[in-house]
C-alpha cells in the first residue's frame, strides 16, 4: 500500500486550519508507528501489505468459500466481535450480498465481548460466528440526536460528552434517562434506556462512596452471602468473592471490561453484589449507565 489519503473538507467548518497543523507533529509519529509496526494495535496491521502477502491460492480458496456459501444458503449472518472489523469486511465482501443483522447480544443481557460470549447467549441459534478478537471498547456506541433544538446525548459510549461538545463547538444535551430512571410510559429513544438492562441473574447494588465506607458496608452485610464487583487491586482487601471490573478513575479500562466482570458474576453463581460506583464523566459516564441498568437503579449513597 503506497499511501493513506485523509479528506479534512467536512471538518473544515469547525477545524481551524491552525489547528491541523498542530496535529502534524503527532501524524507524522502515527505514520512512522504505522510503517514500523510499533503503535498500539500493531497485530493488526496486515492490511499495510496486502498486495504482497495475500496469494492466488489465498483469493481462490475465499472465492470458493463465497461460492459454496452462496450456493448452500439463503441469508448468512455474521457476527463480527470487536478487535479487528476486517474479517467480517472480507466475509461481507466476498458474499456478494447485502447484510443486515442486530447485535449479538441477548435483551437485558450483559453485552457479549467476545465470540464465546456470543456462543454461550445464542446456544445454537447462529449457523457460523466470526472470531475477531476480544471488543476493544467493550461499551456499545455513543448514541445522539441532532433532530431537536440542541444536540441530545441518549446512550454514552467510547465518544464521550465532552468529544462531541469538542467537536460540535456547543453544549451537547443530555438525556436524564442517561443517569436516572425513565418515568413511567416515557418513550425509550435509544436502545439501553431500559429500566434494567446489562443485568447478570444477580441482585446487584451500586455503593457510592468511598473504599473504606464501601468495605464496612459489605462487612456489615456478610449474612446475605454477598459477592463484590470492584475496581483493580480491591479484591485482596475484601473478605468476600469478588470480580474486578478495572482500575479506579479509568473509565476506559473499566469500559473494556465491565461486561464480562458482570457475566463473570453469574459464572460465578453468585446471588446478592454490591459494587463500586464509578465516576459519571468522561467514558465512566458510560459505565456508571450500564452500572445503574444492571442494578436495576438501587444506587445507596454512603
Amino acid at each position: 500500500m503506497d499511501s493513506i489519503k485523509f479528506d479534512y473538507s467536512k471538518i473544515c467548518n469547525f477545524v481551524t486550519k491552525e489547528e491541523m497543523i498542530a496535529l502534524y507533529p503527532e501524524a507524522r509519529q502515527a505514520l512512522k508507528s504505522l510503517k514500523e509496526g510499533t503503535g498500539k494495535g500493531s497485530d493488526f496491521l496486515g492490511w499495510l501489505n496486502l498486495p504482497v502477502e495475500i496469494t492466488s491460492e489465498q483469493l481462490a480458496d475465499i472465492e470458493k468459500t463465497a461460492a459454496e456459501l452462496r450456493a448452500r444458503t439463503q441469508v448468512m449472518v455474521v457476527i463480527g466481535i470487536g478487535g479487528s472489523y476486517l474479517g467480517a469486511r472480507a466475509v461481507i465482501e466476498a458474499s456478494g450480498c447485502a447484510f443486515a443483522a442486530p447485535s449479538a447480544n441477548l435483551s437485558g443481557k450483559p453485552s457479549p465481548t467476545n465470540a464465546q460470549d456470543v456462543f454461550t447467549d445464542m446456544d445454537g441459534r447462529l449457523p457460523l460466528i466470526l472470531d475477531g478478537g476480544e471488543c476493544d471498547v467493550g461499551v456499545e456506541s455513543t448514541v445522539v440526536s441532532v433532530v431537536g433544538e440542541k444536540p441530545t446525548l441518549f446512550r454514552p459510549g467510547h465518544i464521550t460528552l465532552e468529544d462531541l461538545e469538542r467537536a460540535l463547538g456547543e453544549e451537547v444535551e443530555v438525556s436524564k434517562a442517561i443517569l436516572e430512571k425513565l418515568p413511567e410510559g416515557a418513550v425509550v429513544r435509544s436502545p439501553g434506556m431500559k429500566y434494567k438492562h446489562y443485568a447478570p441473574k444477580a441482585d446487584v447494588t451500586l455503593l457510592n462512596g468511598t473504599f473504606a465506607q464501601f468495605r464496612a458496608y459489605v462487612d456489615a452485610h456478610k449474612d446475605e452471602n454477598p459477592s463484590c464487583l470492584c475496581f483493580t487491586g480491591e479484591s485482596a482487601k475484601l473478605d468476600v468473592p469478588c470480580v474486578e471490573y478495572g482500575r479506579e478513575g479509568d473509565g476506559a479500562d473499566q469500559a473494556k471490561h465491565i461486561f464480562r466482570s458482570l457475566r463473570a458474576l453469574d459464572e460465578q453463581g453468585d446471588g446478592v453484589v454490591y459494587a463500586r460506583c464509578p465516576q459519571k464523566d468522561g467514558l465512566s459516564m458510560a459505565v456508571y449507565n450500564r452500572l445503574i441498568r444492571a442494578a436495576a437503579f438501587r444506587v445507596i449513597k454512603l
